[in-house]
């Protein structure tokens, strides 16, 4: 959708700096001085107590540093002919807000942990800050027309990016909107995000519907079933490369509540609670059916349960009502509803369901997600008909002139469910003819099958022998139990395509090797008690946190050397008979869950990764499978739910940590567009940039080339040269363990300027071939805010389209023109948005005229448009996953709503990434030139070990992000 501007002229927001942040700042940086560390304030309390009080505003005073701030948005005023005239703000006054606030800073200064410090070291400017506090409030609310925001993105530090959907979710507070054929009515209202915004969020709507049984399930009758759900509707402030208008994306998500009594929460993480405050709750502070989200925790089945932070304290002080207690809410949650009719006045309290809660009857019925068609008719209700005045749709797109099935895809794009795909048996009618019986037509597929394995073989060696320099692989399994050994096993063979009699390739060696169980056993806590981490925190003994660490840390150096003294054995025994080859283990852990005798930093995962990483090995760890036997005879097979994750773990290793491809990719490059010669030479790079948060912080990039034959190579920021991807994992994996010692000379947290120079050291200085490059707009363009590929912005990259410039973190632009010989291989480079910041699309029958259903595309598909200053996009969106291709393919009617008949179906879609091309070689500056390009990125978005759909990213560039995520368990 596209906003206009002139219908926000009317309406406001309001923001309210920090009350006395300049003083609360001033004790930080002091302490800070004092203690040789810096202290955090409990602001998630502080903003908890606000919102609980007063839901009238958008958000309290989140993040933002020393910039914190408050948002409110108004209500829209009309007049009698229905028109917008002003907006009507309710909220809290500076004094109440500064009353709040001098009762957290009292009751941080009471608590345990802190109270020592401030009766000693920090007594002094403890005062200073008491005193501060004790003045009226040094800021006041301002209010902000929205139109300006709209015309000015930047303003107020990008306020609008949060204001605006706040407002398009205002506006629908409370209105009603009639969805489906049924007409059934829907009321909205407004909703606190977890993003600094509201949403809009439907009153809780029941649906009906048949479930088939679970496989598990002895009973194969279809059950009856009954459940709610609720639309939530999120808002995106968009803006795209040449384009005027901001745009605005609705993203329709379903919203579960807990119905029956929460009994269980297996991740132990905090419960989410919306709560509309239907009765005042403070003098000052208006009540409102706008939902806030408070947090409880950690688990019903804990010895606590209560509000996070010690909320109703600070509630208690500044003399607000008390809230609904979370173990009266877990016990009957459907009695803090408040249906659409009901009138009364009371506070309403939803659980939000989440993966890993249980209840005291069945597990929650209504799955995540909608079908194109629902979705396509919430959206256009709301956008096209509430929304009407303030958004209008977008043009569609055109359509990409090739449009490649995916049966003809060239054998580099298949993956290994495309080899080991079991071929079609004889037609029924067919077989009759012939005189087939049932088991002959089985036999003939089987044996059909068989032949197809065999001829296929070679098209795996030679893509292991291509992405491992031709050496010798060594397959060690390392296992505790015999089940998950003989599954390993067999996966290995499938993932070879191997038949029963065949034997494995002579470069290809496969070991089984027992484990012990102390290997196993997880980081040992020594004296320190795990279940301290389920009591409430001000209870935790004194020093606990630093204590744990301490103890984590020390327990992780001895089982990685337990770890590595094993391994070593291993390579040992075996080096004379296979010396100058790579070996790859998969590992079985044990299965701990998170309680009184387990916390989930006493994973062994990181310390066996790193003993794998320093003896140059490949690892992919599995939990215990355990196999199904009949009872008639001594036939074992996998079970149902374990057959994809063994597949996985297998695939994950052989075919992903060694980065092959099926084969050479110049066939791919040929078939959408590129001539012959640069076809045969082309390489594709793709920058990659992770941020890890854990301590050591690791902000680290890297390249990964794909080349035309279809090798696969890695460029660090520490090497002079290309390396092969099965080494880089090792390589990068040294790197975080020697990071985690804290040895300065580990470079894994790169400032701005390095990153920034590598990136143009990379394009300068190390193309050999013709090249594409491919950025993500979303990590490059503004790392850490001071800095990075700043050309990459939104409005930079508008004006130089033609220029390759960096800025390093002085703000130093450097630039380079086209004409520059030392840029002769770089045809151009290609940067993509995906998630919330690329526009996604809504289906509808006038769109896909070929087809009567609204249904997902069912090939890899492309659009293009040029905007307003003639700046070509290209869209790509992946094809219908085969996860739900057969809930879409039904025949004769739509995909059920979820209000009628549809509850217990899953729809997920697959994303639209934008791509756009700049610093274009000359030879492709015509539309099908750009097009061409575009095409290379776009049908890369496949990969061999990824059989259901598509990858988000292109293939190099998930390469790059999976080969640092497979290290952060290191760290």
């Amino acid at each position: 959708m596209t906003i206009r501007p002139e219908a926000f002229q009317n309406l406001a927001v309001a923001v309210l700096d920090m009350p006395y942040g300049t003083a609360i700042q001033n004790f930080l940086n002091k302490a800070k001085e004092s203690l040789d560390h810096p202290l955090t304030p409990p602001y998630t309390l502080l903003n908890s107590a606000i919102v609980a009080c007063a839901p009238t505003v958008t958000h309290g005073f989140e993040r933002g540093g020393q910039n914190r701030r408050m948002m409110a948005v108004g209500k829209p005023l009309y007049d009698s002919t229905g028109q917008i005239i002003g907006s009507d703000f309710q909220y809290p006054s500076e004094e109440v807000i500064a009353q709040i606030i001098t009762a957290w800073v009292y009751q941080w200064g009471r608590s345990r942990r802190f109270k020592h410090l401030i009766e000693g070291q920090l007594e002094s400017i403890w005062n200073k800050l008491t005193k501060a506090i004790s003045e009226p409030p040094d800021t006041k609310w301002r209010e902000i027309p929205a139109d300006r925001l709209i015309r000015d993105l930047s303003t107020e530090q990008g306020l609008a990016f949060n204001a605006i959907p706040s407002l398009l979710a205002t506006l629908l507070h409370e209105q009603e909107s009639f969805i489906g054929d049924s007409q059934m009515p829907v009321r909205w209202r407004r909703s606190q995000d977890d993003k600094e915004k509201f949403c809009a969020v439907s009153y809780p709507i029941p649906t009906f519907f048949s479930k088939e049984p679970d496989f598990r399930e002895k009973s194969k009758k279809p059950k009856e079933i009954q459940d709610f759900f609720a639309y939530k509707l999120v808002f995106r402030v968009q803006t795209q490369t040449g384009r005027e208008k901001p745009w605005i994306y609705a993203f329709l998500r379903c919203q579960r509540y807990a119905r029956s009594p929460l009994t269980s929460n297996k991740r132990g993480n905090d419960i989410t609670i919306l709560s509309a405050l239907n009765v005042e709750r403070l003098d000052g502070c208006d009540r409102d059916s706008t939902l806030v989200r408070l947090k409880a925790g950690p688990a019903p089945k804990g010895k606590y349960v209560g509000w996070r932070d010690d909320l109703p304290e600070l509630l208690e002080q500044i003399n607000a009502r008390p809230l609904a207690t979370p173990a009266e809410i877990f016990s009957k949650p459907k009695s803090f509803w408040q249906s659409q009719s009901t009138q009364e006045l009371q506070d309403e309290y939803y659980v939000i369901h989440t993966e890993g809660y249980k209840y005291s009857k069945s597990n929650h019925a209504v799955k995540t997600g909608f079908g194109l068609a629902e979705r396509s008719n919430v959206i256009d209700q709301i956008c096209c008909n509430l929304l009407s005045d303030f958004l209008e749709p977008s043009e569609v797109l055109e359509p990409d002139s090739l449009n490649l099935p995916n049966k003809q895809c060239p054998l580099a794009l298949k993956s290994f469910v495309d080899l080991a795909k079991r071929p079609d048996l004889i037609d029924k009618k067919k077989a009759e003819k012939l005189g087939l019986s049932e088991e002959e037509r089985q036999y003939q597929r089987a044996k059909k099958h068989k032949n197809q394995r065999q001829e296929r073989q070679p098209i795996v060696y030679e893509a292991l022998k291509r992405a491992t320099d031709s050496l010798p692989l060594r397959i060690v399994i390392l296992y505790r139990n015999e089940d998950t050994c003989i599954a390993v096993r067999q996966q290995i063979r499938d993932g070879l395509l191997l038949n029963e009699e065949d034997s494995f390739p002579p470069n290809i060696v496969v070991e089984e090797h027992l484990t012990t169980d102390e290997l196993l056993q997880p980081l040992n806590s020594a004296d320190l008690d795990p279940a301290t981490f389920l009591k409430k925190w001000s209870e935790w003994p004194e020093n606990f946190s630093k204590d744990w660490k301490k103890q984590m840390k020390k327990s992780h150096r001895e089982k990685m050397k337990n770890w590595r003294s094993y391994l070593q054995s291993i390579v040992a025994e075996k080096n004379q008979n296979h010396a100058g080859q790579q070996t790859l283990a998969i590992i079985e852990l044990k299965n701990h869950k998170a309680g009184a005798s387990f916390h989930d930093s006493q994973g062994i995962k990181g310390a066996v990764r790193e003993a794998c990483v320093r003896e140059k090995i490949l690892s992919q760890m599995i939990l215990p499978i355990k196999l199904k036997r009949t009872e008639e005879s001594s036939e074992v097979s996998l079970r149902r739910e374990d057959k994809g994750r063994v597949q996985n773990t297998v695939l994950d290793i052989t075919t992903r940590q060694t980065g092959i491809v099926y084969g050479s990719v110049d066939k791919v490059y040929k078939t959408i567009g590129l001539s012959e010669d640069v076809a045969q030479k082309l390489d594709v790079i793709a920058f990659v940039l992770k941020q890890v948060r854990s301590k050591p912080q690791a902000y680290y990039g890297l390249a990964v080339r794909l080349r035309a034959s279809g090798k696969v190579d890695v460029l660090l920021p520490s090497s002079e040269d290309w390396i092969p991807y099965y080494k880089a994992g090792w390589q990068v994996g040294q790197l975080f363990a020697e990071a985690r010692k804290h040895r300065p000379s580990v470079k894994i947290h790169l400032s701005v300027s390095e990153l920034v120079d590598f990136a143009e050291n990379t394009l300068i200085n190390k193309l050999s071939a013709p090249s594409i490059a491919l950025v993500r707009a979303e990590v490059w363009r503004n790392w850490r805010k001071n800095g990075g590929w700043t050309q990459l912005r939104v409005t930079d990259l508008a004006e130089r389209m033609n220029v390759l410039e960096f800025s390093n973190a002085q703000n130093h632009p450097i630039s380079y023109k086209r004409k520059d010989p030392k840029l002769d291989n770089l045809l151009a480079v290609i940067r993509l948005r995906d998630r919330e910041e690329a526009p996604q699309y809504v289906t509808n029958r006038q769109t896909w005229q070929s087809d009567h259903l609204t249904r997902d595309l069912r090939h890899l598909s492309g659009f293009t448009e040029f905007t307003e200053q003639n700046i070509f996009h290209y869209f790509s969106v992946g094809r219908l996953p085969s996860t739900v291709k057969s809930g879409q393919e039904r025949q004769g009617r739509e995909d059920p709503y979820k209000s009628e008949d549809g509850g217990g179906i899953a729809f997920k879609h697959q994303q639209m990434i934008e791509m756009l091309p700049f610093f274009v070689h000359p030879n492709f500056q015509s539309k099908a030139g750009l097009e061409t390009l575009c095409r290379v990125p776009h049908y890369l978005r496949s990969s061999p070990a990824w059989g259901v759909g598509n990858l988000l990213l292109p293939y190099p560039m998930h390469l790059g992000l999976k080969l640092i995520e497979d290290q952060i368990c290191i760290l």
